[in-house]
C-alpha cells in the first residue's frame, strides 16, 4: 500500500468509495473539457448541448467524489465552484435547456445546485439556477422547490396551494424542515425533520441515476451526499448534533461553510431579491428582465404587461426573471 492510498483510506469521508475507483475517476475528470465540442457548429444544436451537459454533470459528480475522498475543503469548493460557472456557461450556450420538478434526476438536481450555492456561498448564480427551472402551463406548482426557492429570497416560483409534493416519500420530511408561515416549526421540530430525512434519505432516491452505484462494477460512484440537509442546516441555522453523525450528512461541508461564514451570505437581508413573471401578467417590479428559454434581456416598468409567447414547442413556460444588479 503506498503513502497516497494509505492517506486516503485514512481521510476518505465516504466509506463505501475505494481508493483505485477513487484515481481513476480522479485522473479522467480533472482534464479540461473539450469545450471546442460545445462549439462545433456542423453538429446539431442537440449534440452539442448533450455533450456541453455532460461537461456540467461530470463537474457536479467530481466535486462531491473530491468531498468523498481525501481532498481538502479548499479543493473541493474550488471544484464546486467550477461546477456553478460551468452551469453558467451552459445556460448562456443552451439557453433553452431546463430542468422539470417532476423528473426524479432533475429534482435532484436542482437541488444540487441550490445546494451548492449555500455550501460556498456563491448566490450570484440563483439567477441562472432560476433560469434553469423548467414548468409547464399544463402543471401546477410543487410546494417544497417553491418554499425552496423563497429561501434564496426568489419569488413567484409556481406553489401548490394545497402543499402538494411530487415526490412525497422522498421529500416528505425536507418539507417538513423548511416550512415558513403561521404554523412553522420550531428549530428543534426542524431538526428533527432533517433528522428524520437523513434516516430515509438513500431509500428515498432510488429513482436516481446514481442510486445503486457502489453496487455495480465500473459505476463511476462518487458518493452518497444528502448536500439539501446541510443546505437547510445553514439556511435555519440548525443545531446538527443530532444528525451529524448520520450517514450521508456532509458535516465537514457544513463546517467549513460555517467556518468561511457562507451562512451568513443566505440571510434575506443579504440576498437580493429575484423575481419571475408570466407572459401576459404585470410586471412585479421595474427594470431588467431575462427570459428563461432565450437569451433576450428587455426593460419593462411595474405594471406592463410581460411579453410573450406562453410557451415554446415543447411546451415548456417562458417567464422572465428579474436581473438584479
Amino acid at each position: 500500500m503506498n503513502p497516497r492510498e494509505i492517506k486516503f483510506n485514512q481521510l476518505r469521508r465516504e466509506p463505501l468509495l475505494e481508493f483505485d475507483e477513487f484515481i481513476e475517476q480522479e485522473e479522467f475528470y480533472i482534464e479540461e473539457p473539450p469545450y471546442e465540442e460545445v462549439q462545433d457548429k456542423t453538429k446539431t444544436t442537440l449534440h452539442r448541448s448533450r455533450i456541453s451537459w455532460r461537461f456540467v454533470i461530470e463537474r457536479f459528480q467530481f466535486t462531491l467524489l473530491s468531498y468523498s475522498g481525501d481532498q481538502s475543503m479548499d479543493k473541493v469548493l474550488e471544484i464546486a465552484e467550477l461546477a456553478l460557472k460551468d452551469l453558467d456557461r451552459h445556460k448562456a450556450d443552451f439557453p433553452h435547456k431546463t430542468y422539470f420538478f417532476w423528473e426524479p434526476d432533475s429534482f435532484q438536481f436542482l437541488l444540487w445546485c441550490l445546494s451548492f450555492v449555500a455550501l460556498t456561498g456563491k448566490t450570484e448564480y440563483l439567477s441562472t439556477i432560476t433560469r434553469m427551472y423548467g414548468t409547464s402551463p399544463e402543471v401546477s406548482g410543487e410546494a417544497c422547490m417553491a418554499q425552496l426557492f423563497r429561501l434564496f429570497n426568489v419569488h413567484d416560483i409556481p406553489d401548490s396551494s394545497e402543499e402538494a409534493l411530487v415526490f412525497p416519500k422522498s421529500y416528505q420530511h425536507l418539507y417538513n424542515a423548511i416550512k415558513t408561515g403561521p404554523l412553522e416549526p420550531n428549530k428543534k421540530e426542524r431538526e428533527e425533520s432533517v433528522k428524520a430525512y437523513l434516516r430515509g434519505w438513500y431509500k428515498g432516491m432510488k429513482d436516481c441515476y446514481w442510486y445503486g452505484r457502489h453496487k455495480r462494477p465500473v459505476a463511476n460512484f462518487f458518493g452518497y451526499w444528502s448536500l439539501e440537509a446541510a443546505m437547510v442546516t445553514l439556511l435555519f441555522n440548525l443545531d446538527d448534533s443530532s444528525y451529524n453523525h448520520l450517514p450521508y450528512y456532509p458535516k465537514d461541508w457544513v463546517e467549513e461553510a460555517r467556518k468561511q461564514g457562507f451562512d451568513k451570505s443566505l440571510s434575506k437581508d443579504k440576498l437580493p431579491p429575484i423575481h419571475i413573471a408570466f407572459p401576459e401578467t404585470p410586471c412585479p417590479v421595474t427594470g431588467l428582465w431575462q427570459s428563461n428559454l432565450t437569451s433576450d434581456v428587455t426593460s419593462l416598468k411595474e405594471g406592463e404587461t410581460m411579453p410573450g409567447p406562453i410557451q415554446d414547442d415543447n411546451e415548456t413556460s417562458y417567464f422572465w426573471v428579474s436581473q438584479t444588479s
